[in-house]
């Protein structure tokens, strides 16, 4: 009886190999001083442009994530003050780096756009959305985090526009009961004292 034959769309998946290129890094602790590996800035920038998160991208080079935020953050300030130094010369290339996968993951889906019976961008959405959360996510204030940190989630422009509608209708409706409440307040109040002694005859009239 024959094999049947395999479907060359259905390949068996490669297998993981998680020690491949692997190597200790060999040293006793992160590195927290700059200038004196100078090298680093393009070992983080090679592991961002291959899509590397920042903390990974610093493991890589030898340092935490903390320090390289404090490194990002020193280079933001002097870059505007005019200067130019190791600092500055890291944010560039990080933002540089972190832009060029962006526009990886731009290119493939794009290309995927021709395809809508393949097309799946949640996973694109969601890497794009933690390379630059500022511009790809949008903050959920009604959505907390059992640390009490606001969570974010992503929405395409048209669910967007009708968040911010909701939002405001909202709002408006929340603004019209407010000032309801307060007229009929202000109405069922008694008359304050002062303006009752005013409107008697005799202190009108000057007399005790």
């Amino acid at each position: 009886m024959a094999r049947p034959k395999k479907d060359p769309k259905k390949a068996d998946p490669t297998p993981l190999k998680p020690l491949e290129g692997y190597e200790p890094c060999g040293t006793r602790g992160p590195i927290t001083n700059l200038e004196k590996k100078p090298r680093m800035i393009a070992v983080i920038a090679r592991a961002l442009a291959s899509g590397k998160s920042r903390k990974d991208a610093a493991s890589k080079a030898g340092t935490t994530d903390a320090c390289l935020r404090q490194w990002m953050k020193r280079g933001d300030e002097q870059s505007l003050q005019g200067k130019e130094t190791l600092y500055t010369k890291l944010l560039v290339e990080v933002n540089h780096a972190e832009a060029h996968f962006r526009g990886q993951l731009h290119e493939v889906e794009f290309r995927l756009l021709t395809d809508p019976r393949r097309y799946d961008s949640k996973h694109l959405r969601w890497r794009l959305a933690i390379s630059d959360p500022k511009h790809f996510t949008q903050q959920a204030g009604d959505l907390e985090s059992s640390s009490g940190i606001a969570s974010f989630q992503l929405m395409s422009p048209e669910e967007a526009v009708r968040s911010v509608e909701e939002k405001m209708r909202r709002f408006l409706q929340e603004e019209d009961n407010r000032v309801e409440l307060e007229a009929k307040a202000a109405a069922s109040a008694p008359p304050a004292a002062g303006a009752a002694s005013a409107s008697s005859p005799e202190v009108a009239d000057g007399h005790q």
